[in-house]
């Protein structure tokens, strides 16, 4: 997949990546984080601080961060509820409204949930089609910290 972390500095429609809800919260950003990035707490565990979200490396994604800041900044988070711009992946995938989105291995980006894929947390469910080769920003409806299966 192609990276597109270069095109994070892009607009966002409107200017805001929280496009509807009021479910936002501050944390401490253990790195730097640009808005847009999905956000969680880091594997060895820092009390209230986040980090860009990587497939491996950070535990439950939390939210997607409203603000671009810089390590040890308050970062403000859309969390659980809220609708807001997200950024996929990669430029050669188009994506459909309705793909249940998840993190990657690129920082604070998301990707499709493919069967049998080892994710264990949903980032949300998107909200439009995602036309990759735009490099765009779509919305999605943030399930941060849900579970990608039911297990009985």
């Amino acid at each position: 997949m192609a990276d597109r972390g270069a095109v994070w500095t892009g607009d966002i429609p409107g200017g805001n990546v929280l496009f509807a809800g009021d479910n936002v919260h501050n944390f401490k950003a253990g790195a730097a984080i640009t808005r847009g990035m999905v956000v969680a707490i880091h594997g060895t565990g820092v009390d209230f601080t986040v980090w860009p979200c990587i497939l491996g490396t950070t535990l439950v994604p939390l939210g997607i961060a409203t603000e671009t800041v810089a390590s040890g900044a308050m970062c403000a988070v859309a969390g659980l509820g809220c609708i807001a711009y997200c950024q996929q992946e990669t430029n050669a995938v188009d994506m459909d409204a309705g793909t249940q989105l998840v993190i990657t291995d690129s920082a604070g980006q998301v990707g499709a949930l493919a069967a049998g894929a080892p994710e264990k947390f949903l980032v949300g469910i998107l909200l439009e089609t995602s036309d990759a080769s735009a490099l765009s920003y779509e919305r999605c409806l943030v399930l941060c910290g849900l579970p990608t299966q039911i297990h009985a």
